[in-house]
């Protein structure tokens, strides 16, 4: 299966989205030894130089605890989640971009670590999502109510349409093959940028394909899979069984979830795809470095790998 062929480019800016804990048990199935690591949590800006649109892929985790409902909030305490010291308008505007010019963001999913409000910090941007997210957010905000002790999976401020004051709609396609994937959208109708229906993380799950400069192509995986060492088959995906008797696993589809993971990583061996998943650092402490991914990476997140992320340190 092809890749279609374009000229076309985009330049994209890895931004740091915050970090929290997390333990490999969690996402491997049957590790030796449970270790505990920094869950890193990455963005990032696309620039598109024909049209000049600035667009943001996910939004990371935030710092200001009034871009969550109070439930949320106290989930990502628990979670020991922080956000990044400085904020995705400050990253921006160290590469010369305003938040205003920012026209849209792409939710790779619904969840609080990619997702929040938007109306606020980008004024002037359109949210999209994938196709069913309306649909399944809203059947797990009912009955709408803000008691902490019940909460919300997700926030109403965004998918309930009485209260909500965001701009968003679900991509509507057209959707075209890309690769092993089936349903694919040429965002800015060039070849540029695909945005693909990736399914398995949860409903409405979307990853993207992106050209660069010179012909090399990124695949912006977001949480199709946590770890590259699970898109390379080194290990299956962990499915853990709680205190109360129920199951949990990273992703609500498991199957699906593999499914894509396998598609990723045809793009990766038969393609030369460079991947980047949005809580993996394995490529940035590697010993040979992707020049490719590391062309992402302005001056001060180099200083920052090299000072923070090799430690597992949030910054």
């Amino acid at each position: 299966m092809s890749i279609p062929t374009t000229d076309a480019f985009v330049k994209i800016r890895l931004l740091n989205g915050g970090s929290g804990n997390a333990q490999t048990k969690l996402f491997h199935k049957d590790v030796e030894v449970d270790e505990p690591f920094r869950l890193y949590n990455w963005a990032f800006h696309i620039y598109e130089p024909q049209s000049h649109r600035h667009v943001l892929w996910d939004v990371g985790q935030s710092s200001d605890k009034a871009d969550y409902i109070p439930s949320i909030g106290k989930f990502i305490d628990a979670l020991g989640c922080l956000g990044p010291g400085k904020s995705l308008g400050e990253q921006l505007q160290a590469h010369g971009t305003q938040p205003t010019d920012v026209d849209t963001v792409i939710f790779s999913h619904a969840h609080f670590d990619h997702c929040r409000p938007i109306v606020k910090t980008f004024p002037n941007a359109l949210g999209h999502f994938g196709p069913g997210t309306a649909e399944e957010c809203m059947a797990k905000l009912e009955p709408y109510n803000t008691d902490p002790k019940i909460g919300h999976k997700f926030d109403p401020r965004i998918f309930d349409p009485q209260i909500s004051k965001e701009k968003w709609e679900e991509l509507q396609g057209p959707w075209e093959q890309f690769g092993p994937f089936d349903k694919a959208m040429d965002f800015f109708g060039n070849g540029s940028l695909w945005v693909i229906q990736a399914p398995g993380h949860m409903v409405g799950n979307l990853c993207a394909a992106a050209r660069l400069e010179g012909g090399h192509w990124v695949l912006l995986g977001s949480d199709c899979s946590h770890t590259m060492a699970l898109v390379e088959g080194k290990y299956e995906i962990a499915e853990l069984v709680r205190p109360d008797g129920t199951k949990w696993c990273p992703h609500e589809n498991l199957g699906q979830a593999k499914e894509t993971m396998r598609k990723i990583r045809e793009l990766k061996q038969r393609h030369g795809f460079h991947i980047a998943l949005a809580h993996d650092a394995t490529w940035m402490k590697a010993k040979e470095r992707d020049p490719v991914l590391f062309s992402l990476l302005d001056e001060q997140l180099l200083k920052d790998v090299d000072e923070h992320v090799l430690n597992d340190e949030p910054f």
